[in-house]
This record gives C-alpha cells, sequence and structure tokens, in this order.
C-alpha cells in the first residue's frame, strides 16, 4: 500500500502489487445435489423470512461439513435458509429450539437497534418456522451438542 497526498494534502491510499493469484481448492461435488434436494423440500422459500428469490437462497447444514462427514449430503441435515439468516445459523447469532422456534442470541439482540436486523430478525423471534423441520429434531439437537451453543441472553 502507497499513502499519497493531493495539491490539497488531502492523503489517499493505493494498493500497489498483485491483485490475483492461482489456488487449488477441494469442491463440494454434491452440493448441487444438496442444494436442489434442500430448496425443493421448502418449497424454494427462506423457511423463516419466505423469501423466495433463488439467489438470495442457501441450502444451508445444520450439522456442519466439516463436523460429520456422514451428513454432509443428507438432505435432511440441510435447512433452506436466506443468505442473511444463513450468516447468522452459521456463526450462532441466531437457532431453533425443540419446539422448531425461532431463537436470537444476545450479541444479535444487541444490534437489533438497526432497522435492518430488526425486520429481519426480531419479528420472527419464537414464531414456528416451516414445518419441514419436524423431522429435523435430532439433526438440531446433534448440532447444537457438538457446536456446543449457549446462546447468551437468549430468553
Amino acid at each position: 500500500m502507497k499513502v499519497t497526498s493531493d495539491e490539497g494534502g488531502i492523503e489517499e491510499a493505493v494498493y500497489v502489487g498483485e491483485t490475483e493469484v492461482a489456488r487449488s481448492v477441494k469442491v463440494r461435488l454434491a452440493q448441487r445435489f444438496f442444494r436442489r434436494a434442500v430448496l425443493a423440500s421448502y418449497r424454494a422459500k427462506c423457511c423463516v423470512s419466505e423469501i423466495h428469490l433463488h439467489a438470495l437462497l442457501v441450502a444451508s447444514h445444520i450439522v456442519a461439513w466439516k463436523a460429520n462427514p456422514l451428513h454432509r449430503v443428507d438432505p435432511r441435515n440441510g435447512i433452506c435458509l436466506s443468505r442473511l439468516h444463513d450468516g447468522a445459523f452459521d456463526r450462532g447469532l441466531m437457532t431453533f429450539d425443540e419446539e422448531f422456534r425461532l431463537v436470537i442470541s444476545g450479541e444479535l439482540k444487541l444490534a437489533l437497534s438497526n432497522r435492518v436486523l430488526a425486520e429481519s430478525f426480531q419479528r420472527y423471534e419464537g414464531q414456528v418456522i416451516e414445518r419441514e423441520m419436524k423431522d429435523k429434531r435430532g439433526k438440531l439437537k446433534e448440532e447444537k451438542a457438538i457446536a456446543n451453543w449457549e446462546l447468551q441472553n437468549a430468553n
């Protein structure tokens, strides 16, 4: 990075150097199957917000991909979430209780002064999500045990 100043003395950061690099990566071969099966089981809608735009939907793993290889491509280990809700779920900012109600973490509750977050989470807190979750009770319990989630101030 290089810092320059213009005639008025205003500093500007300019990046100097390579901007790309070639890498070898692992590819999840069955991800397309998993996504199609999960989205189909939720009628291509987020189970929280009912957003139905495919570009904004994620086939999220209840038991994390790395936690248990046996569940990686099992559609019963999937939940259809919007990208925003998927990010919150993956980071432990939201989960679902045994009655399939949305529970948000204390950390997320502290951020609800933001209008977009309040509209995206607070309005759904405590609501029962789509019925497709009914057969996923065991997966939710396993996921919580693996991650050892203890949502701060969730009540």
